[in-house]
């Protein structure tokens, strides 16, 4: 009996349903790697967070789907209490979305590493002069 009664009140509830209000759906766009300077920017901020000191390695920029972000770059240097440590860094688009300490499928410990050299901020001149 109550098998009817719960059909009958599930095609109630669907035949209220309004589908003309709903917006057009979008077409899913992937998202890009960070470029050089979103990339600069997150390091620094992951090396702040981390109070890492010394010099900072970084690995390549790869996609991953573990994590808070499609981009992971790992980076590497000197804690303050004289450890090393590593840190998977992740980015969606040109956004620095966190770090954490890396698992075992981030894939930290497998990467080549080379010394992280900020990206140069834009020299700023003088302005010219008005005619």
């Amino acid at each position: 009996m109550r098998a009817p009664v719960v059909l009958l009140l599930c095609f109630t509830l669907a035949a209220c349903s309004q589908s003309e209000n709903l917006p057009p759906m979008q077409p899913y766009v992937p998202p890009s790697m960070p470029t050089a300077e979103a990339l600069s920017k997150g390091i620094k901020q992951a090396v702040t967070e981390a109070k890492l000191t010394g010099t900072i390695e970084m690995s390549d920029v790869r996609p991953t789907d573990r994590g808070p972000g499609p981009f992971i770059v790992c980076i590497r240097g000197v804690s303050n209490d004289s450890r090393t440590g590593t840190y998977a860094v992740f980015f969606d688009d040109k956004d620095y979305k966190g770090l954490r300490l890396p698992t075992g499928l981030d894939g930290c410990e497998k990467q080549n590493y080379r010394p992280f050299i900020p990206a140069a901020d834009k020299p700023v001149g003088p302005k010219p002069r008005a005619k």
